[in-house]
């Protein structure tokens, strides 16, 4: 009985952490400059991802709703499913390249990562690459378009932009999460309740 109750103290106390440390990342801004730098990889890859997932998942996928549903979860990490791809990706500058680039972080592809300053980063250039292009890449997914077309169509502003000069870039260390499972039950917590989510603070009491 003990035991048990200790492991729930535990648990509870591991979901409020995590929990903190998300809405701790989330307030995180990007320079603008990287963004520019990934913004043309991170549509094409989710222009990709989207087309992959609305394969796996056409069972389920009935009408136009669903596939804007899949549209607003492309760039959220924190989404169950659709946008868990963010989290198994790295920003890197190999080599004297002086742009920035993106590479599968983990040689297992199902390996996801903790979602830090570059998650948030990547998230924010996806929502960037895909801004006022949402509604028509639902439809060209539901229409069943190639992902090559759907590319070039979606992609096109996002691809022409002038990459500028980047000299403070510091590379933050990609870090496999070890409690996804648990990460997924503090994400569903949070989008579940955005209305009523309590935030704490340094000196707050908190009753477990």
């Amino acid at each position: 009985m003990v035991t048990t109750q200790t492991n729930s103290l535990s648990l509870a106390r591991l979901l409020l952490l995590g929990l903190l440390a998300l809405l701790q990342v989330k307030g995180w801004v990007p320079d603008k400059n990287v963004l520019v730098h990934i913004q043309c990889d991170m549509c094409k890859r989710a222009v990709k991802e989207a087309s992959l997932y609305k394969m796996r998942a056409s069972k389920s996928m009935y009408n136009e709703d669903d596939y804007v549903d899949l549209v607003d979860e492309m760039c959220s990490p924190w989404s169950k499913k659709a946008g868990k791809w963010l989290k198994k990706l790295d920003i890197v500058r190999e080599g004297d390249n002086p742009q920035l680039s993106i590479k599968y972080a983990h040689e297992d592809p199902d390996k996801e990562g903790l979602c830090k300053r570059e998650c948030e980063t990547l998230k924010k250039a996806c929502l960037a690459s895909l801004k006022k292009q949402e509604g028509s890449l639902a439809t060209m997914l539901l229409e069943q378009q190639k992902v090559e077309t759907m590319q070039d169509a979606i992609c096109e502003g996002s691809c022409n932009k002038t990459i500028p000069e980047l000299e403070n870039w510091i590379d933050e260390p990609w870090e496999e999460d070890k409690n996804a499972a648990v990460n997924d039950v503090i994400s569903g917590m949070q989008a579940n309740s955005r209305q009523n989510l309590k935030v704490f603070r340094p000196g707050d009491k908190v009753e477990l």
